[in-house]
């Protein structure tokens, strides 16, 4: 997540996560929303900002993936050599597919949430993601 203090973020995501749960109440989340997503933001300049709650589907994992959980209560990457059995961790090459489930554009100063995406919750099988928090 981009983090720019002072330029508007704040009250940008705090109208996103405002709009998100108007749309979708904490109490209408499936099992696994809160450990298989993640939410962040970028600038859009203009001073408005794009957010996105998204989740990593399983099928990124190849030939001798594994998920890891870590000790900050995250996960890895973990990436075994086929042939040697060598067990590397991927710690700086981001999902290639990732689903976004809801996105919107944020204009702070005008208080203006435009919603880009935002896909019905219960119509996402969440044995198909990737837990990307414990």
């Amino acid at each position: 997540m981009v983090s720019t203090r002072g330029s508007g973020f704040d009250d940008a995501l705090r109208l996103f996560l405002d709009r998100f749960l108007d749309t979708h109440p904490k109490n209408t989340w499936p099992a696994w929303f809160k450990t298989c997503t993640t939410y962040g933001g970028r600038t859009e300049g203009d001073r408005r900002w794009r957010f996105s709650f998204t989740a990593v589907p399983s099928s990124i994992l190849g030939p001798g993936d594994t998920w890891e959980a870590v000790e900050n209560g995250g996960f890895v990457l973990a990436r075994t050599d086929i042939e040697t059995g060598e067990k590397r961790y991927i710690i700086s090459s981001p999902p290639s597919e990732v689903i976004t489930i809801f996105e919107a554009i944020v204009d702070p100063h005008a208080k203006d949430v435009q919603v880009v995406t935002d896909q019905d919750l219960s119509g996402i099988n969440g044995s198909e993601l990737l837990p990307l928090q414990r």
